[in-house]
């Protein structure tokens, strides 16, 4: 019989969608149903945001949750776009609003509340289905109540299913002030040091990084990261308390979605065999923002979240430095930080002919610039993943970015008396070694051979999908948890009081 795994998480690419989270909910389910596992979803029904409502089908119109102390009526649709099920869980009280987690001012009062009804409900929906999955799959602190919640759950239905917690962005912990606590449906005792107690507050996180079977993260490189205080956001005690267990596998892309030689999005098209269309796009870059025509020029591109976390402060604060390398510039940005947001549109306005600034997200843009550009930066404070890099590989376009979590295991430095790597790296958070990373891209893109040969590496790496190695982690955690059911109580000791 396959396994049968439940994801439960805050966002899905097609459906709602922030970041990179969404993605791995739209991609990884999938892969795995190829390999014949029984996968199911469960997000919240965020109402008015939700892509293609029309697309929905009604599965519970009124499922009861207990809440605080009484119930709440919550309804259950389901889409298929995926390919396989994904169940919304809907209460317009809470989720239908302008924004998933709140404007870009802060994220809402009420989240603590909202996240704590969306994980009741996923155990509801459970039980009222009749559903035992094998494993329930929490992603992030939106969902990281799913381990304490089955932890310490009333009857024992869901007694013999693992829970496993991935980390995608650990400095997101679901931090509330401590009467939040009351909104989780769990014991009082947990209440605690040793439960979800945090520094004075109640941190979701860390419920689920302590109650969870497993616990995981998005790269093999900040799987360590984070059990350090530089990258542990204050959790690094914790993380390391599981052990050891904390593992890190790799995001991967789907090639088909991503693929220069088909993208319909391209002015040209283009493969590592024949290259010639990458001069097209380059060309109408330059000519969509009415920068000078200079193929000569190295263009770099961007693509990110104009936030303190992509490291941006980098390239504000060693701007001379880049103009002085004659550097072109095509920046994209969403969620802009306001004292970025007004450097980069001064920075444009006083170099109209090399830079070009846009603000939003354009899913087109985006693609005629990883097309475009010659180079693509990625300085990131941190980077658990990152898929952006990987698409820019994808696209013949040379990254140059920091050496930290997932840039670190994807980005490999490029040495062209080896003729090996794909791309530029440094360490420092400095704006100096931000300039020699650029000042080596330079150097090599000025002798075309070796370029052309770079990217061509770049251009043949295989970031699919490592299916395969969370089914070996899934059936890690079923063996484990019969055992755990076989011997007594587990993760449960942890924390004070009884089950």
């Amino acid at each position: 019989m396959a396994l049968e795994i439940l994801f439960v998480a805050s966002e899905v690419g097609s459906l709602a969608q922030t970041g990179g989270l969404a993605d791995v909910l739209a991609a990884l389910p999938v892969e795995l149903g190829r390999l014949g596992l029984d996968v199911s979803v469960v997000m919240p029904d965020y109402g008015r945001l939700v892509a293609d409502r029309r697309e929905l089908s009604p599965v519970i119109d009124a499922l009861t949750v207990p809440f605080l102390g009484t119930t709440v009526k919550v309804r259950v649709m389901r889409s298929d776009r995926l390919g396989v099920p994904v169940y919304l869980i809907g209460y317009d009280p809470f989720f239908d609003r302008d924004h998933i987690y709140g404007p870009p001012t802060g994220g809402y009062w009420d989240n603590a509340e909202r996240y704590a009804l969306f994980c009741q409900a996923v155990l509801a929906l459970c039980r009222d289905r009749g559903w035992r999955p094998d494993v329930i799959h929490a992603h992030d602190w939106q969902a990281a109540l799913m381990a304490p919640l089955l932890a310490w759950a009333a009857d024992d239905a869901l007694a013999s299913t693992a829970t496993l917690l991935t980390i995608h962005n650990l400095e997101h912990q679901g931090r509330f002030s401590r009467d939040k606590f009351a909104a989780t449906g769990l014991p009082a005792h947990l209440d605690d040091r040793r439960g979800l107690e945090f520094w004075g507050d109640v941190s979701f996180l860390k419920g689920g990084i302590i109650m969870a079977d497993g616990v995981g993260t998005v790269s093999p490189t900040h799987a360590a990261e984070i059990q350090t205080p530089e990258f542990g956001y204050g959790l690094d005690g914790v993380l390391r308390d599981r052990g050891g267990e904390v593992f890190g596998i790799l995001n991967g892309i789907d090639p088909a979605a991503w693929d220069p030689g088909t993208d319909e999005a391209l002015p040209a098209n283009y493969s590592p065999a024949d290259l010639s269309g990458k001069g097209g796009c380059k060309a109408a870059l330059l000519a969509e923002f009415d920068l000078a025509p200079r193929p000569d020029r190295p263009l770099v591109g961007v693509v990110t979240r104009l936030a303190r976390q992509k490291g941006f402060q980098l390239l504000r604060d060693g701007w001379e430095d880049f103009l002085a390398l004659d550097y072109g510039l095509v920046l994209l940005g969403s969620s802009p930080v306001a004292e970025l947001a007004e450097f980069f549109s001064r920075a444009a306005a006083a170099h109209p002919d090399r830079v070009a600034v846009v603000f939003g997200q354009d899913y087109g843009l985006a693609r005629r610039i990883l097309g475009g550009c010659d180079i693509f930066l990625m300085p990131s404070l941190n980077e658990p993943c990152g898929l952006t890099q990987m698409y820019a590989l994808r696209y013949g376009a040379v990254p140059v970015v920091r050496a930290v979590g997932g840039l670190n295991d994807t980005v490999s430095e490029i040495d062209p008396d080896r003729d090996e790597g794909t791309g530029f790296r440094f360490k420092p958070f400095a704006p100096g070694a931000l300039r020699d990373a650029l000042a080596r891209a330079e150097g090599v893109y000025l002798e075309a051979p070796d370029w052309h040969r770079a990217r061509g590496r770049g251009m043949a790496r295989d970031f699919a999908w490592p299916a395969g190695q969370y089914v070996e982690v899934y059936q890690r955690l079923v063996q484990a948890k019969r055992l755990e059911r076989a011997m007594g109580p587990g993760r449960t000791d942890l924390v004070s009081g009884d089950k």
